[in-house]
């Protein structure tokens, strides 16, 4: 990105908020903890963004590439994006969470009660609370209201509206304060 559109678009390189759904959550925070570590962003044959990321919204992610059952040869998640070459060629950089550190800007960490991956966003809350690094982390449905991940996609919903202004407080308060607490805190929606 570095700024070559930065003026056509009208885009302010100092306020950046990053958001990734799905795989792409595990995409953003691999990329998130390469600008903040620079070994690892070395590791990974990625250069410095000219930008400043103030947060991330990290939805219903894969954050933990290193636990057996997740990569396991049969796994659709290997199947579509870890082949073994690559899981061998990067096999310590699969383990991102060994990289991460207090100078990642704040997350939000979203997940569903029936989202195939809703373990890893409770991994994730639990990581980040251990590592003092700031966050909020949202469960969204219940027993009477299951939900899985596409539900975010339906921001028309009343769910899906509420799921946006949470992002919107969030983001809000990371703008408008001098600093933030290490946690946010937890939401059962």
């Amino acid at each position: 990105m570095g700024g070559c559109h930065a003026t056509q678009y009208q885009l302010d390189l100092n306020n950046v908020f990053f958001t990734g759904d799905s795989a792409g959550a595990t995409l953003a925070q691999q990329y998130l903890t390469a600008q903040v570590n620079g070994a690892y962003r070395d590791a990974l044959g990625l250069s410095k963004a000219k930008l400043t990321i103030r947060a991330a919204a990290l939805n219903c992610g894969v954050y933990f590439l290193d636990r057996p059952e997740t990569l396991a040869d049969d796994t659709l998640i290997v199947l579509a994006y870890f082949v073994p070459s690559v899981k061998e060629r990067y096999e310590d950089e699969l383990k991102t969470e060994n990289y991460m550190s207090q100078k990642l800007p704040p997350l939000f960490i979203m997940t569903a009660n029936n989202d195939f991956l809703h373990d890893e966003g409770v991994r994730m809350d639990q990581y980040l609370i251990d590592h003092q690094m700031p966050h909020a982390f949202h469960i969204y449905g219940d027993d009477e209201h299951p939900r899985v991940t596409c539900f975010i996609l339906i921001s028309v919903t009343n769910l899906g509206l509420s799921v946006t202004w949470r992002r919107k407080h969030f983001l809000s308060s990371i703008f408008t304060s001098s600093g933030y607490g290490t946690h946010f805190g937890a939401s059962y929606c």
